[in-house]
């Protein structure tokens, strides 16, 4: 072999010494990838996310390789090459560091977005009772020839975890105002001991100006068995509807009777992250069209 021959064999030999002594990314950069990975994988397999495909999830990962200019093969050759060091420990004690960090600041946030989640809006009702006493006369002419005492029903606001159902309270009701946009979600339970007709629950966003958004109304049945109810909906205009009016189980028949029980009763206001708000404000579009 001639010497020239000898020569460009060296310089091949020690281009692929140096090729395989070096990383497609440098140190920095990688542990970056990886923090963005690791990120990626928690958003993918989040179960409060829709289904992602197989296909969508390469997707995302190939623009995450895009993102820092390297192929998949590029990120093995990474991978192999810092495993091999005595930096890739260095490496991912930085990336746990830097996840940790992120999770508590977006526990933070959550926390704060999700105050109010769990304070119940739905304390006073307007409950009828039988502890007013009305004098009535019984009268000759102009002549007064007895007094009696009537007990009649008077209506008053009260704090009640549980509300019975019975001939004085046809209906409970619910009003609040000075509303701020958001997801608003009813829950109760009822229990029937006695009913001669089914019941609804209707809501109402009032505005100012007296007109109103209707949530779809809600049929309680009458049969023995105790029963789950809820409704929701997501206001997202509190400056022109800025009220709430509920009527609970309002009979169906004015002559109704019955017996039984409310519990549980709770309204939220409660914070959905942007994907879900809008997918709730579609649906309910969508059934306000369908109403029309």
């Amino acid at each position: 072999m001639n010497r020239g021959k000898i020569l460009l064999a060296l310089v091949a030999a020690l281009f692929v010494v140096v090729a395989c002594s070096r990383a497609p990314l440098g140190e920095r950069r990688f542990t970056a990838l990886l923090i963005d990975l690791h990120t990626a994988d928690a958003i993918l397999s989040d179960a409060r996310v829709a289904p992602i495909s197989e296909q969508e999830k390469r997707a995302y990962y190939a623009g995450l390789f895009e993102k820092y200019g390297i192929t998949r093969v590029d990120f093995d050759s990474c991978v192999r090459y810092y495993a091999g060091t005595n930096r890739y420990e260095r490496i991912y004690e930085a990336v746990t560091r830097e996840l940790n960090r992120r999770d508590t600041a977006n526990l933070l946030v959550w926390a704060e977005l999700t105050r109010e989640d769990t304070v119940n809006l739905a304390k006073i009702f307007t409950v009828n009772t039988r502890d007013t006493l009305v004098e009535e006369y019984i009268r000759a002419g102009m002549e007064i020839i007895d007094t009696l005492y009537a007990i009649v029903p008077r209506a008053r606001l009260v704090i009640a975890d549980t509300l019975p159902i019975n001939d004085i309270n046809p209906c409970y009701r619910v009003d609040l105002d000075s509303l701020r946009a958001g997801y608003y979600e009813m829950r109760m339970r009822v229990k029937f001991d006695t009913a001669t007709t089914n019941s609804r629950v209707r809501a109402l966003f009032i505005s100012p100006d007296g007109d109103t958004v209707r949530v779809r109304e809600i049929l309680a049945r009458k049969d023995p068995f105790p029963r789950e109810y809820t409704w929701n909906y997501y206001l997202t205009d509190s400056a022109r509807h800025d009220r709430l009016h509920v009527d609970i189980l309002e009979p169906d028949s004015a002559d109704a009777t019955r017996e039984g029980w409310i519990t549980g009763l709770k309204l939220y206001r409660k914070f959905l992250p942007p994907k879900e708000a809008r997918r709730v404000i579609e649906q309910q579009q969508l059934w306000q069209q369908r109403r029309r």
